[in-house]
């Protein structure tokens, strides 16, 4: 059984805003989509900059 991909949001100056398992998305690149999708949210909300770290696989993929 593969570990679960891990999703992290930060905020500014790298404050935890968010992180949370996604143990039901199977495929890298709906965990992506998934996670840029959250970075949308984010900053429509007003927030100036952020940035998702997916973990996934032995590897860190991050968004900004």
């Amino acid at each position: 059984m593969t570990k679960p991909f891990k999703m992290t949001l930060y905020g500014p100056d790298g404050v935890l805003v968010l992180s949370r398992e996604l143990p039901w998305i199977k495929s890298i690149s709906i965990a992506l989509d998934v996670s840029q999708k959250l970075l949308l949210q984010y900053r429509e909300q007003g927030h100036k900059s952020g940035m998702v770290e997916l973990k996934a696989q032995g590897v860190s993929h991050c968004l900004v």
